[in-house]
């Protein structure tokens, strides 16, 4: 017995082989049970699954040893830097679940788990704590109690003396390489998006349920890459400052002002301009969307996505921005520009705040209200309730004030159903498979629907005296089967290589309609076919009818849009009419400059004042 102890436990300068391997296994577990109990914050977010969830990390082996190797690699790092298994763990132990236990308040204050990006606004922190009430909660006290076990343990049973300075080096050198060599597995997006615990215990659309079926330290390494911009290959900070600081932000005056209600609808798209040999619509529901559409500007709305990826075009409309990013913190936007206005800015989506994180990003982008379905007290995602709660929020606006609300609809979200259809056939069966057909219809059976609400608003504010301008568009083509299975056997040409396909594959439509008092104050008779767009321009567009000049970066732009009116994130523009990848000298310039100006942009938030 004293033997043994002996070998674990030597006097100073004595370090026989059973002392070292204990050690090394003392310290790798040092580290693993940090890693675990990081682990154990992570899903305790979950009320009710966190337990399966915290199975789970242990059922998927690339998850677990992603989350625990750097834990054990920093108490490795720190003994050889200090020599002492007590500095190491307490050290280890402040970093890791320091972060840990942010992320977890985090995720209950906001839904929102804590990025690598976060770090950079940590003195925003105390403001945002401001409008929370903080308070110790009992899985955080598990931590800690973990944390004072943990330093009992190596007090009474891991007692160590410094190696010598050359071995402190070598081990903290190797470790560092060992660090570096792991870092390519941290920052694999094809790794990360394969590696996902417990699918069946959460909401694979959730961004935040997804980072936490992956626990905390991994998702939080690799999103480290994202908190470093990336700006546009021969981005000129210098050049881009010039080209936006040569307008100044123009000011919508009181007798310009007119109120502004847009409305981005869930896959709402005309199909009856597909009619062919093979797809033929039974019945002319779109007939109030047609009427309506003679008293609008309208026309192509070139999106970037296909069926899904709905915040892509909303935030492209809301920005300016070609290719929206995951936004952590306030960024400019054509919302903020209308707050600053004097405007009001409140919105609703019938769907869930964490979707997209939109609880967050929207007040990023300056909306001071935002409701989505669980502000209400039922749940309701249909169109019923969507148009009903618009009308509410404009009779109970501030009147006193000019007014901006952008809503998302909900219930034409795919898939639909392909077993079965209603009682009403909208489409003709002819040689349509029964999935395409029972596909269309309830598709269809939304839409019609939902045309008559849109007809029914515009009524609505038509009746108005109050200047009103209604915007209102589809997000992308609705999902037609896998592999587009439904489209092709409508026969309608989805080839990207064709002008023909390319457009029918990305193109919804934007409709602008203004009632006769919106008509009185612009001058504008919003009629007539409109010119296609990316969402970038949209607001643009609107901005353009109702005669106001914009913001700076708007002013900016809208050279760009003439000459390229449509830019895609995927690398496709439309010059002189085409789509296409080879742009002329001029195009190729003016395609530079916007990327430059809309980094730039971005990066520079301008309306601090409103934020405090």
């Amino acid at each position: 017995m004293n033997a043994l102890k002996k070998a674990l436990f030597p006097a100073p300068g004595d370090s026989p082989w059973p002392h070292r391997v204990y050690l090394s296994v003392m310290l790798v577990l040092m580290g693993a049970g940090i890693g675990c109990v990081s682990l154990l914050l992570a899903c305790s977010f979950f009320n009710r699954n966190g337990g399966a969830i915290f199975l789970n990390y242990f059922a998927h082996p690339h998850i677990l040893a992603l989350n625990l190797l750097p834990p054990i690699l920093l108490v490795l790092l720190f003994w050889f830097v200090t020599g002492r298994a007590g500095a190491a763990f307490g050290i280890t132990a402040g970093v890791v679940l320091g972060l840990s236990a942010a992320n977890f308040y985090k995720l209950q204050l906001r839904d929102d788990p804590l990025l690598a990006v976060d770090l950079t606004t940590v003195g925003e922190a105390g403001d945002i704590l401001e409008r929370y009430q903080l308070t110790f909660h009992w899985k955080i006290g598990v931590a800690v109690a973990a944390v004072v076990f943990g330093v009992v343990f190596i007090r009474f049973l891991v007692k160590t003396h410094p190696p010598a300075r050359r071995v402190r080096v070598i081990g903290a050198l190797l470790v560092v390489l060992a660090g570096a060599a792991s870092a390519p597995l941290y920052a694999s997006d094809e790794l990360y998006e394969k590696q996902v615990a417990g699918t069946e215990l959460i909401d694979i659309w959730s961004d935040m349920q997804v980072y936490v079926s992956k626990g905390f330290v991994y998702p939080f390494l690799h999103s480290i890459p994202d908190a470093f911009p990336h700006p546009p290959e021969g981005y000129d900070e210098g050049r881009a400052e010039a080209l936006l600081n040569a307008y100044e932000d123009g000011v919508i005056e009181a007798d310009e002002q007119v109120n502004i209600v847009s409305i981005m609808l869930e896959a709402y798209m005309d199909l009856s301009v597909f009619e062919n040999d093979r797809f033929q619509l039974a019945q002319d529901l779109y007939a109030p969307l047609h009427e309506l559409q003679a008293e609008c500007v309208s026309g192509p709305l070139v999106t970037n996505i296909f069926a899904g990826g709905t915040k892509d075009t909303e935030q492209g409309f809301l920005t300016g921005y070609t290719d929206p990013g995951s936004y952590r913190r306030p960024v400019n936007s054509y919302v903020w520009y209308l707050r600053e206005q004097g405007y009001a800015t409140e919105g609703f989506h019938p769907g869930g705040g964490w979707f997209y994180n939109r609880r967050n990003v929207n007040e990023y982008f300056g909306f001071e209200r935002y409701l989505f379905v669980e502000d209400f007290p039922v749940e309701d995602r249909s169109d019923e309730f969507f148009f009903a709660e618009l009308k509410e929020m404009w009779e109970s606006r501030d009147k006193s004030v000019p007014y901006f609300n952008y809503s998302l609809s909900f219930q034409n979200h795919g898939g639909y159903d392909t077993t079965s259809t209603g009682e009403v056939s909208y489409v003709v069966k002819g040689e349509l498979s029964d999935e395409t057909y029972n596909m269309l219809n309830n598709y269809l059976t939304g839409v019609a629907d939902t045309t008559r609400r849109l007809a029914d608003l515009a009524d609505y504010f038509r009746a108005c005296d109050e200047p009103v301008v209604l915007v209102f568009f589809g997000d992308h083509m609705p999902w037609m089967g896998n592999g587009n299975s439904g489209y092709a056997d409508m026969g309608l040409d989805l080839d990207l290589g064709s002008q023909e396909g390319f457009l029918n594959y990305y193109s919804t439509r934007y409709y602008i309609w203004a009632n006769d008092a919106a008509r009185a104050v612009t001058g504008c008779g919003f009629t007539g076919e409109g010119e296609a767009i990316s969402p970038c321009f949209l607001m643009a567009k609107v901005f353009d009818l109702c005669g106001w000049e914009g913001p700076a970066y708007m002013q900016a732009m809208r050279p760009v849009s003439q000459r390229l009116p449509v830019i895609q994130s995927l690398g496709n523009y439309m010059e002189g009419g085409l789509i296409t990848r080879e742009l002329s000298p001029e195009g190729e310039a003016l395609a530079a400059d916007f990327a430059s100006l809309e980094y730039y942009w971005q990066n520079h938030f301008a309306y601090e004042d409103l934020t405090e």
